[in-house]
């Protein structure tokens, strides 16, 4: 153990440089699109906060952005409401690089206890490549999603250290942010996690209730069924997010399995939504099209447990981070509505697939699957194939079809990674 008073080795060193490096990086792109744009999210979140502090109606669908979370998100952005605009836009930048030091010095911990000895600056060279577009995405949004990947990347630290009550609480935190971290619940389900499942649910009921508690309603109901009956109960399994004053199912924002399926097979559109575009490839009447949407829901569903189970054949920790990886594709593929700054959760599988690829085995398929989710993120960015071409390329799922991708790179890892528990000692 190294004694405090020592000088920083040169390993230290450098790994210090490698992550100030990487935080430079991604904050000097998400610093451009975040000085470049109006505020756009933000608004959402504090205008929610000051009316729950009012005790006034926060879940109102005449908004022309609603707050659409659960009652607890609120709650944090209550100081943050207090202060000035410009007041306002500095603190959440400043809190979402606290928040992404916290992501990247975490993966980066277990990535290099993983594969001891590796270099890993090509190995981040990668990541970034593949990642840059989704991180930055959230600074120019000034959107929550990196609390989310905070606590994707918690629950995935908690679990591959043994910590299972501790990554479900983490879990469950991010569900009262936003309620995608629920599907945590089918990896521990699927493998009788039940100190996990029960933080899970016992930390996103608590968080829940806890507005109720502290800034009541005027008119006395509860905020978590306020919101229930408001956004949540009208979305179907089979359908896209659709929702008056809130979401539309034609929306090319909606980058969700549903709502890409949705757009692929609808022809016309007679929706009035600024970003509504027909690019219907073929036309499924609507009962056949949610037949269509709920498969394919169902077929993620069960790639995930298969994950969950593949991951315990590994019978090593870093695996775990590769089950987190594959719930956060869920979560943004099985959403009602997923916009492009939500799928920075990406960050997680990559990381485990990249790893996966560089220090286990560099495997074909593997490096196909990556090589997709380079062409179809970082490749279609609008500054480089122009806003129209990059309008039409989102509106055909581009994103969407990036998250089913990494959800393939991170089973086929746990694969490559089973297989190589059972030759031998992990890599």
């Amino acid at each position: 153990m190294t004694d405090p008073q020592e000088p920083p080795q040169p390993a230290d060193r450098r790994r210090r440089w490698l992550l100030a490096t990487l935080l430079v990086l991604l904050l000097a792109g998400g610093l451009a699109g975040f000085l470049g744009k109006d505020t756009s999210e933000l608004p959402v979140y504090t205008t929610g906060a000051a009316r729950m502090w009012a005790g006034e109606e926060i879940y109102r669908r005449d908004d022309f952005k609603p707050f659409t979370y659960p009652p607890f998100f609120a709650l944090p952005f209550v100081p943050l409401a207090w202060l000035p605009e410009p007041a306002q836009r500095g603190v959440w930048f400043a809190l979402n690089v606290l928040l992404l030091a916290y992501v990247l010095r975490t993966l980066h911990r277990a990535v290099r206890e993983a594969a001891p000895g590796r270099a890993l600056a090509p190995f981040w060279g990668l990541v970034l490549a593949l990642s840059f577009r989704h991180i930055t995405a959230v600074f120019e949004n000034q959107s929550h999603d990196l609390v989310i990947l905070a606590c994707v990347t918690a629950a995935a630290d908690a679990l591959r250290r043994g910590r299972d009550p501790l990554g479900g609480a983490a879990a469950g935190l991010g569900a009262a942010c936003k309620a995608t971290p629920l599907l945590f619940a089918l990896p521990f389900l699927a493998t009788l996690r039940w100190r996990a499942g029960l933080a899970l649910l016992a930390v996103f009921a608590a968080a829940t209730l806890l507005p109720d508690l502290v800034l009541p309603r005027a008119d006395g109901r509860s905020w978590g069924m306020a919101w229930y009956t408001t956004f949540v109960r009208s979305q179907g399994v089979g359908q896209a997010a659709q929702g008056e004053g809130a979401w539309s199912a034609h929306s090319y924002l909606n980058q969700s399995l549903s709502g890409t399926l949705h757009r692929l097979t609808t022809r016309g559109v007679d929706d009035p939504a600024r970003f509504a575009r027909d690019v219907a490839v073929v036309t499924l009447d609507e009962r056949t099209r949610g037949a269509v949407i709920l498969a394919a829901r169902l077929l993620v569903a069960l790639l995930l447990g298969w994950v969950a189970f593949a991951a315990r054949r590994t019978r090593h920790g870093f695996a775990l981070v590769g089950v987190a990886g594959a719930t956060a594709c869920g979560m943004v593929l099985l959403s009602p509505m997923s916009s492009k700054s939500h799928f920075c959760v990406l960050l997680v599988p990559v990381v485990h697939a990249v790893a996966t690829w560089l220090f286990v085995r560099r495997d074909l398929l593997l490096g196909i699957l990556l090589g997709v989710v380079f062409a179809l993120g970082s490749l279609t960015v609008k500054g480089l194939v122009g806003r129209e071409l990059g309008n039409a390329i989102l509106a055909h799922g581009s994103v969407t079809w990036v998250a089913v991708c990494a959800l393939l790179a991170v089973a086929r890892a746990l694969a490559l990674a089973r297989d190589a528990a059972r030759e031998g000692p992990a890599a």
